[in-house]
């Protein structure tokens, strides 16, 4: 038997939090630990099996009998590369649906499939549960395979004997030809499916962790300072996790994340896919944060500085509610409704992510179609036209308010003869979700009009961003730099120094290629082998010595070996200024890792390296031993020579293993910035005022129907670049506006002015103007939005108030072409 594992979550301080997230990833990765490819390349090297693998797991854990007798259960992989932005690109421009996915190893497949035996679940005490679900897969194959024979099995090992009571209903073996990868896990039936998504390990787990002990407390114990370090660390970890993730930001993957199932997050490091986090655990970790928002909601509570935590809070469970399935989000739905007042229908939740967090695509054609699919549920089933984006967008704008939305525009998107109130298609197209950041929906009861967009400024039109460093120094540095310091992408970067205008630095990034000896034995040693393999088919007395190699083989069914392949190129990338040591870095095919698991690789590959030399070095020296010439010795004697610089590359990868494993940078940041100033203003959190109205499109007569009040500007001013104060004929509040975009100096006349008429639609001023020679008698045009983010009200009488609230609204009606 082997235990369920609880690997605890303990409460840490502030200054040990990155030592808490650590410790956690590496529990979860020595949970998870892979059959090895010296383990494997041995086995296929004596005794010439084919590319098959064959693995038994008793209780989710991996064994060393190999169980002929135990079920071998169908697996289905769905895989989504997600680390590398130019693979997200290829994927999202070949439409890998359509296409047969790369099936990775045999071993691979293995070790992936192996860990899908275990479930890991979020207990309420927030510890992380790992449990076996054998029984569950076994369930199903026994279901797909109602007449099969399960006979013990005849291993006479006593150390490793499998027979026992109910053993059978523990125990699997997974074979490499029963687990495929594919792209619709729908297709046919599984006993065991899963989709695995790649992320950044560090970031994401930064970001769950942070989350956890945000809410851990019950409530908001923290002080506020505290909690919005917090807040800003977990955006922070939400940036990183956009550049160094980017599957998770397309806008393509949102219908592939609905509908899957068993769904995981986690790293691929070549020789498997390690699990960090499931769609399932998120889920549990949302329903334990009920009792620290009600907190920041309590009424009668007058502390205001909660109202700028509530934003940001909501941002990230919004980031966090973007990885959950289908099946995860109906289990929170109610939930999400009466804590949160979120729409929680799949439907409402992904027109809130295309608000909430910057999606994209590679172009706009890739983007309007996975917004129409994402959303399929507003669109209809109607068959829409990929060369016709222009109509495809304005299909998508009229549905949304059929289904109680607005979409705000500026005066350079609104305004067109035919239908003003759609946002113009822009020659160019739409391949991000900005457009979408002011979506509003049409009940201030819910709470979708009170989170911002999560700007994480990462196609930003500026030249230049303001970032702090790990040494608490300021800095500007260019935004295309911004990217590249965050990979930790080998070269220069210019900074200038905030303080002394003008002072320019310049931070290195140098990066060490930590396995480069272990590549240069992979080449040696794969030479011989290719030596081994050309000597099966070459005539004997072509190679006399190679053929005498392979006869000792002794069976006469020879067939090739594999040539060793390596984990990938293992790196060790250093940021310094001025020589101060400000971020170190670990990576494998460019992909971040941590500290250990480029240990693991390094380890993997020297003993793989020395596994399959010593089995060389072991048949050259029988064959050496038997009765040959002296050319064939001298043959010989020149292969082990090449052996033992092998040996030595060996060696001297072992070194540099040592060398590495023996710094201790554990507070080191694997990243420079630590935070990146935005050139945006707090979030605000609570609407200041909220005007009643009604909106619906009546296709027939292309015409858009509002219920709302209308008033006549009376005053304009502008008393910043980005606040209007602005007020009304026959109104006696100051309303302060905003524009939806920077608006030059010059431009100003045409955000608003005196006499102009508008319409207050919930927290927007909407200027009309009447209709041209073109349109229909009566309907006007919509020509502009303004965002409400200030009211000063008069003072009113309280005498009779609910009963002027709880009276029916009658608005008067307004028509627009």
């Amino acid at each position: 038997m082997f235990p369920v594992s609880a690997l605890k979550i303990v409460e840490v301080d502030a200054v040990g939090m990155q030592r808490t997230k650590d410790m956690i990833y590496e529990q979860i990765a020595d949970n998870q630990f892979p059959m090895e490819e010296s383990e494997f390349f041995v086995r296929c090297f004596e005794k010439r099996a084919d590319s098959s693998i064959y693995q038994t797991y008793y209780e989710g854990k991996r064994v060393n009998e190999i169980s002929e007798a135990a079920a071998k259960p169908k697996i289905g992989i769905t895989f989504m590369a997600g680390a590398d932005t130019p693979q997200v690109n290829r994927m999202e421009q070949i439409d890998m649906t359509s296409k047969i996915p790369e099936q990775k190893s045999a071993l691979w497949r293995v070790n992936t499939a192996g860990t899908l035996l275990n479930d890991f679940e979020v207990d309420t005490d927030l510890s992380i549960m790992q449990s076996d679900k054998t029984a569950q897969v076994l369930a199903k194959y026994r279901e797909r395979n109602p007449i099969t024979d399960r006979p013990y099995s005849s291993s006479n090992s006593a150390k490793h004997t499998l027979v026992a009571r109910g053993w059978d209903d523990r125990t699997v073996t997974i074979h490499s030809d029963h687990v495929e990868i594919v792209s619709d896990l729908s297709a046919r039936k599984w006993d065991l499916e899963s989709t695995l998504i790649e992320v950044d390990g560090s970031s994401l787990t930064n970001l769950i962790v942070n989350y956890r002990h945000l809410i851990y407390r019950g409530g908001p114990a923290l002080s506020f300072t505290e909690t919005i370090k917090l807040l800003d660390i977990m955006i922070e970890d939400a940036r990183r996790l956009c550049i160094r993730s980017p599957i998770l930001f397309r806008m393509s993957t949102r219908h592939h994340i609905a509908s899957s199932k068993n769904t995981r997050y986690g790293v691929d490091h070549g020789l498997m896919f390690r699990t960090l986090t499931t769609s399932r655990g998120i889920k549990n970790i949302i329903s334990l944060s009920a009792s620290y928002f009600n907190a920041l909601s309590t009424p009668g509570n007058k502390d205001k500085s909660q109202d700028s935590i509530r934003p940001k809070f909501l941002q990230m469970l919004v980031l966090l509610l973007s990885l959950l399935n289908d099946e995860d989000l109906s289990d929170l739905r109610e939930f999400l409704q009466t804590t949160y007042r979120i729409k929680a229908d799949r439907q409402s939740l992904e027109l809130l992510v295309l608000k909430v967090l910057p999606l994209m695509s590679i172009n706009s054609k890739v983007f309007i179609n996975a917004l129409v699919t994402t959303v399929e549920g507003l669109i209809g089933e109607t068959e829409l036209d990929t060369k016709q984006q222009d109509q495809n967008w304005a299909t998508f704008i009229q549905r949304l308010l059929h289904q109680g939305y607005v979409l705000p525009g500026t005066v350079s998107q609104l305004g067109q003869t035919d239908r003003s109130w759609i946002i113009k298609w822009p020659d160019d197209g739409i391949k991000d979700s900005h457009l979408l950041r002011n979506l509003q929906y049409g009940d201030k009861t819910w709470a979708m009009n009170e989170i911002p967009s999560l700007d994480l400024n990462l196609d930003s039109t500026l030249d230049e961003v303001t970032v702090i460093l790990t040494n608490g120094a300021r800095y500007t540095i260019g935004h295309d730099d911004l990217k590249r310091i965050t990979c930790m992408t080998p070269g220069k970067c210019p900074l200038t120094d905030t303080v002394v205008r003008g002072q320019i630095q310049d931070l290195e990034i140098d990066e060490e290629v930590v396995n480069s000896t272990v590549y240069d034995a992979i080449f040696r040693l794969n030479r011989i082998i290719g030596e081994y393999n050309g000597s099966l088919s070459a005539p004997r007395r072509q190679n006399f010595v190679l053929a005498r190699f392979a006869a000792f083989r002794e069976k006469p069914d020879l067939t090739s070996l594999k040539e060793v392949k390596g984990s990938g190129r293992l790196t060790r990338n250093v940021a310094k200024m001025n020589n101060q040591v400000l971020a170190i870095a670990y990576k494998i095919e460019g992909r971040k890792i941590t500290r250990r698991d480029l240990l693991r690789h390094l380890a993997s590959d020297i003993k793989t390296v020395s596994a399959v030399a010593r089995v060389l070095e072991s048949l050259l020296e029988d064959l050496e031993d038997r009765n040959v010439s002296t050319k064939v010795k001298s043959l010989i004697h020149q292969r082990r020579q090449a052996l033992a610089r092998i040996q030595d590359k060996i060696t001297q990868a072992e070194e540099t293993r040592k060398r590495i494993s023996g710094r201790n940078h554990a507070d080191t940041s694997d990243e420079p910035i630590s935070k990146v100033i935005y050139p945006v203003g707090s979030p605000q959190a609570r609407i200041p005022v909220w005007h009643d109205y009604r909106s619906w499109y009546v296709s027939g007569q292309n015409t858009l129907y509002v219920e709302a009040q209308r008033h006549i500007v009376e005053h304009v001013r502008w008393v910043s670049d980005s606040i209007i104060e602005t007020r009304f004929c026959a109104l006696s509040a100051t309303y302060l506006l905003s524009p939806l975009s920077v608006v030059a100096e010059g431009e100003r006349a045409d955000e608003v002015r005196p006499n102009d008429p508008v319409l207050l639609i919930g927290q927007y001023v909407v200027i009309v103007e009447p209709g041209d020679g073109h349109a229909p008698q009566g309907r006007e045009a919509i020509t502009n939005w303004l965002k409400i983010v200030g009211a000063e009200q008069c003072p009113a009488s309280r005498r009779g108030m609910n009963r002027r609230s709880s009276a029916s609204k009658v608005l008067p009606r307004w028509t627009f072409r």
